[in-house]
């Protein structure tokens, strides 16, 4: 693997990696156990979501070679899963061709569906009891009710 940057082939190919697509069953078995592994956390930290389309669109768009070139397409493909910024290149994202890797467009369907944006609004605590000083919506990829302690007007 030669991504711009020198990857280390047995941080990538890990142990669990190997056997988890060994042993997989289903697309749902296979990304939520990759999802878990040292190597997607790899991928994800040392490569740019460019980085990691870009080796996906070169190397996907034909069969793998080997079980490795399989293993790591899996491991590049969830690795954006972990990646804050998917939905920026969303559109290349989709526009990858995946037929040629089993299950790749399955995995592509659950991380788009993963990131389903929600909203949250501010609510400021204060002695007197919980007032809600704006109520503002802002998509994020994560949920909840989110607590600012305020000052104590007197």
């Amino acid at each position: 693997m030669e991504t711009r940057r020198n990857l280390e082939a047995k941080l990538i190919e890990t142990a669990s990696a190997k056997e988890t697509v060994l042993y997989a069953n289903t697309a749902q078995y296979l990304f939520e156990r990759l999802k878990r592994d040292a190597s997607v956390s790899y991928v994800a930290h040392e490569l740019s979501t460019d980085e990691i389309l870009g080796w996906l669109k070169e190397k996907t768009a034909n069969a793998p070679e080997s079980p490795q070139e399989l293993v790591r397409a899996y491991v590049f493909l969830v690795a954006l899963s972990l990646k804050d910024d998917l939905n920026k290149n969303k559109d290349q994202f989709g526009a990858l061709d995946l037929k040629q890797v089993e299950w790749a467009e399955q995995i592509r369907q659950l991380i788009l569906n993963e990131r389903v944006p929600t909203s949250y609004s501010s609510v400021v605590y204060q002695n007197a009891g919980s007032t809600i000083i704006s109520s503002a919506t802002t998509s994020g990829h994560s949920s909840g009710i989110v607590l600012i302690p305020g000052k104590d007007f007197q």
